[in-house]
C-alpha cells in the first residue's frame, strides 16, 4: 500500500512539476501570451543571458500593450513594475519602464530587437514628446541586419504625431528611410516617391471625405509605407490612396497615388548612413547600459560611493546629486586618443541650485588637470562659469556637445553646439600647461563628482559619446 502511495505520488510530481530550465519555461510563457508569467519567474532571480533578458523586455512590452488595449493595469498587479500615465488623446497611455532593456548593449542584436519590438506594439497614440524620444533612440540605431524590424517599429512611430525633429535628426530619418526603401519585405520597400502638383491635398485617412491636414507641391518627397487597396479614380488617375511621410512637413498623411511618382533611392543617403556607422564604432560611448550601482561603471577607476541607476524612458542614467558640503569624490575613465568633442546627454534636477555633471581633464606629468566643468541647474546647463538657457516649464532630456576647436596660449577654446546650431563661444579651458598643449603629449579622461553628503537635488547623466569630427 505505502509503495503504490509512493507511485501515485511520484508520478503527480513528476507531470505537475516543470523540470524544464527556466529559459524555457518563460520562453513558453512568451509564446502563449502569458506576459505576467515570465516576468513573475524572475521576480526573485536576476537573468543570466541575453536571450533571458529579451524575452523579459519582450513580455514588458507585450504587458505594456495588453493594459493599454484590453485589460488594464490591474494585470500588472505584483509584479513590482512602475507605470507611468501619459496624458494623450482620446485616452491616457500607460507606460511599463522596462527594467530590462537598460541590460542590453546599445548597438548589439538584442538590444535593438527589444527595442522595435517595444515600438512596434505602441498601439495608441502617445504624447508628441515621448514619440520622440522613441524615435531618437531609433536613429542611434543601425537599421542593417534588422530591416524588417527595424522598418516596422519606424513606420508605427511615424504615424503618430511627433514634436518637432531638428535638421540634422531629419537628415538621419531620410538616410534610414532611403536604405529601407532599397530592401526588400519591410514597409518602406520601393516607397520612395515625388510629389507631382500644386497644392495637392494631404489628408488624416484615406479618401476625399478625411479632413485635409496638409498639402504638398511637385518635388516634394514622400516615403510611403501604407496602402489602402481600395482603387479610385482621381482627376482622370487610377490608383490607391498612401500613407507616407512627408520630411517637408516632418509627418505622416495620405495622398492619392496618382499624384505619385516613384523614385530609385538615393545613393548618397546610403553612403552617408555607412560613413555614419563607421564614425559611431571609432567613438569611445560612455553609458550606464547593464550597470547595477553595486559597483563603479565598468573602466572607471577612484572611490566610489554605491547608488542606484535611475531609468527614463527606458534609458539607465547615473544619478548625481548637489553635495551639502561642496565636498565630492570622483570616479574616472581614461581616454585614449586625440579627442575634440564631448557630446552629452541628461536629465536636469527639478529644484533649485547647480549640480555637476561631468569634468573633463587632461592627464600629463603624471596628475590629472581640470580643464572643463559640466554642470546643470533646472533652468540652464554650465560650461564652466558660462551659462545657456534651456528655455521650457517642464524637465526633458536634453542633448548638447562641446566642441573644442582650438586653443589660446595656456587655454583650449571650445564651444557649445545643440544639434547643428551654435550656442556659446569661446568656451576657455581652465589654465593649462602651454607647452604642453603645444607638444599634444597628454591623454584625456572624463569624470563623474559624486556628493560626499548629497541633497535632494538630482540630474540624470545618460551618455557621453567623445572622438574626433
Amino acid at each position: 500500500m505505502f509503495l503504490a502511495l509512493f507511485l501515485v505520488a511520484s508520478l503527480f510530481g513528476y507531470f505537475v512539476i516543470d523540470f524544464r530550465e527556466k529559459s524555457d519555461i518563460a520562453y513558453s510563457h512568451f509564446e502563449s501570451g502569458r506576459y505576467a508569467k515570465v516576468i513573475e519567474l524572475y521576480k526573485d532571480t536576476k537573468p543570466e543571458s541575453d536571450s533571458e533578458i529579451l524575452v523579459l523586455s519582450f513580455s514588458v512590452s507585450g504587458l505594456e500593450r495588453e493594459i493599454n488595449t484590453k485589460k488594464g493595469i490591474g494585470a500588472t498587479k505584483d509584479l513590482n513594475l512602475t507605470i507611468e500615465t501619459w496624458k494623450s488623446q482620446p485616452f491616457d497611455y500607460f507606460h511599463i519602464i522596462d527594467p530590462f532593456l537598460p541590460l542590453l548593449k546599445k548597438h548589439d542584436l538584442p538590444y535593438k530587437r527589444a527595442l522595435t519590438f517595444k515600438v512596434s506594439q505602441i498601439k495608441r497614440p502617445i504624447p508628441k514628446d515621448k514619440a520622440i524620444d522613441f524615435l531618437r533612440l531609433l536613429l542611434q540605431e543601425d537599421p542593417r541586419g534588422t530591416e524588417r524590424n527595424f522598418g516596422e517599429a519606424l513606420s508605427n512611430l511615424l504615424s503618430k504625431d511627433l514634436s518637432p525633429l531638428q535638421p540634422r535628426e531629419l537628415g538621419i530619418l531620410e538616410e534610414d528611410l532611403n536604405y529601407l526603401v532599397s530592401f526588400e519585405n519591410n514597409p518602406f520597400t520601393d516607397g520612395l516617391f515625388h510629389v507631382e502638383g500644386s497644392q495637392i491635398n494631404l489628408r488624416l485617412g484615406p479618401g476625399k471625405e478625411n479632413p485635409d491636414l496638409g498639402k504638398a507641391n511637385s518635388g516634394d518627397l514622400a516615403y510611403c509605407f501604407e496602402k489602402d487597396y481600395r482603387e479610385e479614380v482621381i482627376a482622370g488617375k487610377s490608383s490607391h490612396w498612401k500613407k507616407c511621410f512627408f520630411p517637408h512637413l516632418t509627418k505622416s498623411l495620405w495622398i492619392f497615388g496618382g499624384f505619385l511618382n516613384q523614385l530609385p533611392i538615393d545613393d548618397t543617403k546610403i553612403t552617408q548612413l555607412g560613413k555614419r556607422f563607421k564614425e559611431i564604432d571609432n567613438e569611445v560611448k560612455i553609458d550606464f547600459a547593464g550597470w547595477s550601482g553595486e559597483k563603479p561603471p565598468m573602466t572607471f577607476h577612484g572611490k566610489y560611493l554605491p547608488r542606484k541607476p535611475k531609468v527614463f524612458a527606458s534609458e539607465p542614467g547615473f544619478p548625481l546629486n548637489q553635495s551639502k558640503t561642496d565636498k565630492y569624490e570622483r570616479i574616472c575613465k581614461k581616454l585614449s586618443g586625440e579627442k575634440n568633442y564631448f557630446e552629452f546627454s541628461y536629465l536636469p534636477h527639478d529644484s533649485v541650485g547647480l549640480v555637476p555633471l561631468f569634468e573633463i581633464e587632461l592627464v600629463y606629468a603624471g596628475k590629472s588637470h581640470l580643464a572643463y566643468t559640466v554642470s546643470t541647474s533646472r533652468d540652464s546647463v554650465f560650461i564652466n562659469n558660462k551659462a545657456y538657457a534651456l528655455n521650457h516649464a517642464d524637465l526633458k532630456r536634453e542633448n548638447f556637445s562641446l566642441h573644442i576647436e582650438g586653443r589660446e596660449k595656456s587655454k583650449l577654446l571650445g564651444s557649445l553646439w545643440r544639434r547643428n546650431t551654435g550656442l556659446l563661444q569661446s568656451l576657455g579651458s581652465l589654465p593649462l600647461d602651454e607647452t604642453v598643449l603645444e607638444s599634444g603629449k597628454y591623454s584625456w579622461e572624463v569624470c563623474l563628482p559624486i556628493a560626499l553628503q548629497p541633497r535632494n537635488s538630482e540630474a540624470l547623466l545618460f551618455e557621453i559619446r567623445t572622438g574626433v569630427h
